[in-house]
């Protein structure tokens, strides 16, 4: 069973060792395509990664409806369960039939996408190979490694997956009419991964294969839709922006952007394993004590907004250096890009924070659900008026006025709740 740590400050081995895994997996998951990256651009050039961007992001989307947030619904789950195997067993079953369902669901309309649409159709192969990542993203079971605080394990898997499609893009993409080639590769890689992480899953954890229950699946869903919606909505204004950028400009456009929206990308995930990471343990602070949990939470605000300001100023700084060294003379009108993307590192890491830390462990699910939903009408909004004049550059502007408006947003609702603890306090003295 996962353990009812007291507090991240205190640092038991379990933590530090999950931990520890995530940020191997986040290396290898979203750094090592960095190695790969100024290689890949070269070859395929900007309409060929543009072509990847677009379906990837796409895909991506998808794949956030697909997973249903259980990386934090289930690892919820999980830790209500009792000791008792066949009820963490049946929340497993569950899991995974909502999440196949969801995949075959979406299917036929992907399909239907590809040969109804411009935007599509020019992407049309590229889109279908990728959509098996979907599949992938069903039979993971990444979520129960986390859950038990076992990523070490799954992150030595995944090291040796990735690595194995490093080896393959540097090998088997040779020019630019390899943008297939290299679609299947990206796909191949979550597939084993997925397959692997589940058949490992059924070894380490009190679990065992059992049929899911209807009424199981629908109370899971029900449950777990406030939380999953707000990962859909938070997808629209971050994976999602090649995708919206796909419909209103070129595919060269897309590739300009999608390069610079990588290294951003590959950044911000050097801060999501610790969140990811301290999650579980905010919960239990929360069940514990509201001033408790909005106490440690400034703390962890302070240190999240140094870290992400610091970032922010490097990216900033080294962007005239960081494009050619990465893409080439061509991709000369990625810097603009890039340095404007820079400035979401340190709104990330606040957001990271006030909803991750506080509002998701205080139960503010609804809140949290709102403020995304209003963000990706806005990011959206923003798009449309910024990008048929300034293309990629508008799109960069579109996502930092976002991200400015959900931390802005956050941290009002961070303090409605500490007024109300504390009028509360007020009451029993």
């Amino acid at each position: 069973m996962v353990g009812k740590p007291s507090w991240p400050w205190k640092l038991p081995s379990a933590f530090l060792k999950n931990t520890a895994g995530l940020y191997l997996d986040t290396f290898t998951s979203y750094l090592f395509p960095l190695i790969t990256l100024p290689y890949v651009v070269r070859v395929l050039g900007a309409r060929g990664f543009g072509l990847v961007a677009f379906a990837q992001s796409f895909v991506g989307y998808l794949n956030v409806l697909v997973d249903f947030a259980l990386a934090f619904s289930g690892t919820r789950a999980v830790a209500q369960c009792s000791p008792d195997r066949r009820e963490i067993s049946q929340v497993v079953a569950n899991g995974l039939a909502l999440r196949l369902g969801l995949a075959t669901v979406f299917f036929p309309l992907v399909f239907f996408l590809c040969h109804s649409f411009a935007a599509f159709r020019e992407a049309k192969t590229v889109v279908l190979i990728l959509y098996l990542t979907s599949f992938a993203t069903a039979i993971s079971a990444s979520w129960l490694f986390l859950a038990f605080e076992e990523m070490w394990v799954l992150a030595r898997v995944n090291l040796l997956i990735n690595l194995g499609v490093m080896a393959a893009i540097f090998t088997l993409v040779r020019s630019a009419d390899d943008v297939v080639v290299y679609a299947a590769i990206l796909a191949a890689g979550p597939l084993a991964g997925s397959v692997i992480s589940l058949s490992l899953a059924f070894r380490r954890f009190p679990i065992a294969p059992i049929l899911p229950r209807i009424s199981g699946v629908l109370t899971m869903a029900r449950t777990g839709f406030t939380l999953s919606l707000s990962q859909v909505l938070i997808a629209l204004y971050t994976t999602g922006n090649s995708f919206i950028l796909g419909t209103l400009a070129s595919k060269e456009t897309v590739g300009y952007f999608a390069a610079a929206d990588k290294i951003v990308r590959a950044v911000l995930r050097l801060v999501a394993p610790l969140t990811t990471g301290i999650f579980p343990r905010m919960v239990h602070v929360a069940k514990r004590s509201v001033t408790e949990l909005l106490s440690r939470t400034r703390l962890l605000l302070i240190l999240y907004a140094v870290m992400g300001f610091g970032l922010t100023l490097l990216l900033w700084l080294s962007a005239p250096w960081v494009v050619p060294w990465f893409f080439g003379s061509s991709f000369s009108a990625t810097v603009p890009v890039l340095r404007i993307l820079s400035l979401i590192i340190f709104f990330n890491a606040c957001t990271n924070v006030l909803g991750f830390h506080l509002l998701l462990p205080a139960g503010h699910d609804r809140a949290f659900t709102a403020i995304t939903l209003i963000a990706g009408m806005v990011d959206v909004a923003l798009a449309g008026l910024f990008v048929p004049n300034w293309q990629a550059v508008g799109m960069a502007l579109a996502i930092v006025g976002t991200e400015a408006f959900v931390a802005a947003a956050l941290a009002g609702a961070g303090w409605r709740l500490f007024r109300r603890e504390s009028a509360s306090t007020d009451e029993k003295d």
